[in-house]
């Protein structure tokens, strides 16, 4: 019992330092996490995903103070959850849906889009589970990440999909940071594909919901991206 204990310490004691690296890394303050990143680099973690969550943070960090290349760390990203070997897993963490979502982004950046397909299968899947207590909070910017990659390839009955799960994600765990983005595509999505009643109505969403934020500088945003791609004024879809 008292080896279990100082065992229980420990690992917690990782766990919570390395949840807070991924915490900063999150809120993109990448000096103090690099640092805290070095420090934690000479300590030995219990957990196999302690480590993995704290190799993925330290990657990211390398990458955004270029210290590695694209390339590189696209090669490091793959090599951590052995990427394709684990698309044919049916269920993923936090850590491996993060990489995955780095791997597309890196891969679409080089003109391939092989790995947003991938994730594509992964999400659109209703065998789909993410092992993890935080996934309701993590996978919204997720699937609004992917639709963007998918609408990039011009792929938007893909796009259409994908925002549709990630639009009933949303409503369904109560997450609202994701969704004017997920409505804004979808509402693209179904623009292209030439059924602009229904476009029209996830653009109106898109605008409800960033008027109840009280973001001025959003709103503002997703008015001018509206009246470009929709060739009509925000007061007529008002009027809609």
């Amino acid at each position: 019992s008292e080896i279990h204990l100082i065992y229980s310490r420990k690992y917690d004691d990782d766990t919570n330092k390395v949840l807070y690296l991924y915490k900063l890394v999150q809120e993109q303050k990448v000096k103090e996490a690099y640092e805290l990143g070095r420090k934690l680099g000479k300590e030995a973690f219990l957990s196999d995903y302690t480590t993995q969550m704290y190799d993925f943070c330290m990657l990211i960090l390398q990458h955004s103070l270029k210290l590695v290349s694209d390339v590189h760390v696209l090669n490091l990203y793959s090599n951590l959850i052995d990427y394709p070997n684990c698309i044919q897993k049916s269920s993923f963490n936090i850590v491996e849906i993060s990489t995955l979502i780095q791997i597309v982004n890196l891969s679409a950046k080089m003109g391939d889009f092989e790995a947003a397909i991938f994730l594509y299968d992964i999400l659109s899947s209703d065998s789909f589970e993410l092992s993890s207590s935080e996934k309701s909070s993590y996978l919204p910017s997720v699937y609004s990440n992917l639709a963007r990659i998918l609408g990039m390839q011009e792929d938007f009955s893909k796009v259409l999909e994908i925002t549709n799960r990630g639009i009933n994600y949303c409503l369904k765990n109560f997450r609202t940071t994701s969704l004017p983005n997920l409505y804004f595509y979808n509402a693209l999505a179904y623009l292209v594909l030439d059924q602009r009643k229904n476009a029209l109505l996830s653009a109106k969403k898109t605008f409800m919901i960033v008027y109840i934020e009280g973001n001025k500088e959003k709103f503002n945003f997703f008015k001018t991206l509206f009246e470009r791609q929709f060739n009509m004024k925000l007061e007529d879809l008002i009027k809609f």
